[in-house]
């Protein structure tokens, strides 16, 4: 991902920056206080103080306000400057054009980058929470900001945020995802039961008026109140009615699905249910971070529960190694442990390099971490800010490649009835769940139990291992956990 060019201000300081203010605030007014907090086991220890924890809490808002400000004074200069360059290039010579281009993605790869620390932020807020998370998507593309809009909602936020500091207020169209309402507000003062709300800001004689129709009929458009607003303020009044009830509907449905676990999903226009007993799952974060930690000084190849895989080097090892083509060897490798090499033993390599060819697309981790909204963003992991900065900049390469097939040998092991879904399957879900890299052009793992039990686990589902570091053996637990869960959703009323 290209973030630098000749003319524009070093990335990396920026990154860090407000990566320190996003996610290092709270911990430094803890620190303030004479405590040391060197594991997520002792900051727990640390907040069962009061006073600790209010002034944890009140740095951690801080810190948030700080790096929305600078993120939206980023994201709002640079999206002036790619309309202008937009403008510019109809008229450029060819010559010029190519670099206006690269200028526009390397300015848009920042916002990008920026933006998906407020994801972090967002992440955090509602509490790692993907189901409520995913509910907040309208579209399955990242919306572009409007600056003067963007500039309006900053300082209302700003202007909220210094009430209280027990109090936070997340501009939405800065994140990647929350595509519902205008700010996300989080209030942890004393005594509050809920402890986060969706916000619109509508302003202006129109829109007022327009609430106050809706207020009367109880918060929703009827045909009775869609006849009174076109009859007294005409079509145009209308149709903003009817954008302002569909965005009620959305939020309604973002509260509904933390509450009680359904709700409708705004993209698939489909009821939604979540399990609302827990499953215990595995979280592979701590090992990620060591594999990182321990592939900034030296090559690391790392396998979890023989499916997911690792490689992290520094920069320069990469690069010695021979690159992208070394890493795709690596995995082979990884994947079939059993196999000798064919270099290492100076023998013909014909049939390793075509059996190399065969295995699952894989991916910098990095790249795939930034562009997937609905990913938990890497630098919310405990990871020195140093070699998040790293990571961002290339100076640690980091790949991964998921061996699904592996997975439903696994499952069949274990006594799940597992196979690639066919297409016909699931073609009723294309639009919304994608191929899965390495399948037999599958968008799912179909589980064969008897009767209604049977289900399909969609491409959403089992990049868990990647979205929330779930591990492999923890999406088996899911499988093998849904026919207790379909009569939870289903039976229970």
């Amino acid at each position: 991902m290209r973030l630098d060019a000749e003319g524009l201000n070093p990335f990396a300081p920026i990154f860090e920056r407000v990566c320190r203010s996003a996610f290092q605030h709270g911990i430094e007014a803890l620190e303030a206080m004479g405590r040391t907090v060197d594991s997520l086991t002792t900051l727990n220890e640390i907040l069962k103080s009061d006073q600790a924890r209010r002034r944890f809490i009140r740095g951690v808002h801080t810190g948030y306000d700080q790096a929305q400000s600078k993120v939206g004074l980023h994201i709002v200069e640079w999206e002036r400057e790619i309309r202008q360059i937009n403008k510019d290039v109809s008229g450029a010579q060819k010559s010029l054009r190519k670099k206006l281009r690269a200028k526009i993605e390397i300015l848009s790869n920042r916002q990008l980058v920026l933006r998906r620390i407020i994801d972090g932020i967002l992440f955090s807020i509602v509490g790692h929470e993907l189901a409520i998370i995913r509910r907040m998507a309208v579209h399955d593309q990242m919306h572009r900001i409007d600056p003067d809009v963007m500039e309006t909602t900053l300082s209302e936020a700003a202007k909220l945020n210094r009430k209280s500091r027990y109090q936070f207020n997340l501009a939405c169209d800065l994140t990647t995802i929350a595509q519902v309402g205008d700010l996300l507000h989080v209030d942890f003062s004393l005594g509050r039961k809920e402890k986060w709300e969706i916000i619109e800001l509508k302003k202006g004689k129109v829109n007022e008026k327009l609430l106050s129709f809706l207020n009367k009929a109880g918060g929703r458009l009827n045909e009775e109140t869609a006849r009174e607003i076109k009859t007294e303020m005409g079509l145009r009044a209308l149709k903003q009615a009817e954008r302002m009830d569909r965005q009620v509907f959305r939020v309604e449905q973002v509260k509904r699905m933390e509450k009680y676990d359904r709700a409708f999903d705004p993209r698939t226009a489909q009821e939604v249910r979540t399990y609302s007993k827990e499953i215990d799952v595995d979280n592979y974060g701590s090992v990620l971070v060591d594999i990182i930690n321990r592939g900034s000084k030296n090559f690391v190849a790392h396998s979890i529960e023989h499916c997911l895989h690792f490689a992290c080097f520094p920069k320069k090892q990469f690069s010695e190694i021979g690159g992208v083509s070394a890493v795709r060897h690596i995995f082979f490798h990884l994947m079939n442990p059993k196999e000798s090499c064919a270099f290492h033993k100076k023998t013909d390599p014909k049939r390793e390099l075509e059996q190399m060819q065969q295995i699952p697309p894989f991916f910098d981790f990095i790249e795939l971490n930034i562009r997937d909204g609905f990913m938990m963003p890497f630098f919310t992991l405990p990871l020195d800010p140093k070699k998040s900065r790293a990571l961002l900049m290339g100076d640690i390469r980091l790949f991964t490649v998921m061996d699904f097939s592996h997975l439903i040998q696994m499952g069949c092991d274990a006594g799940l009835p597992m196979r690639w879904a066919t297409p016909k399957e699931t073609d009723s879900m294309k639009k919304h769940a994608p191929v899965i890299p390495g399948s037999p052009r599958s968008r799912g793992i179909s589980i064969d139990f008897p009767g209604d039990d049977a289900h399909t686990m969609l491409a959403g589902s089992l990049f868990r291992v990647y979205s929330e570091f779930t591990t492999p053996r923890s999406l088996l637990k899911m499988a093998k956990s849904f026919p207790e869960h379909r009569r939870q959703m289903f039976d229970q009323k």
